[in-house]
């Protein structure tokens, strides 16, 4: 439930940006719901396989949808 929002929220934030960073996504986990975790890939297993993504181990993102 979280990770869509998250995505729409920065996309509609940042309407010419491309993509949205893990690192992003772990930062906004933190501050706005006090979640920490080692890695988002873990925190939301199963659900990043619906989205594009780009990247190496250490700088990963995914690809916001066009429109």
């Amino acid at each position: 439930m979280l990770l869509p929002p998250n995505v729409r929220g920065y996309q509609t934030a940042n309407p010419k940006a491309t993509t949205i960073s893990y690192k992003h996504i772990k930062e906004t986990l933190k501050r706005e719901y006090s979640i920490e975790c080692k890695s988002i890939a873990n925190f939301f297993v199963g659900m990043l396989d619906g989205y594009e993504t780009e990247g190496g181990n250490r700088n990963k993102s995914i690809v916001l949808p066009k429109g």
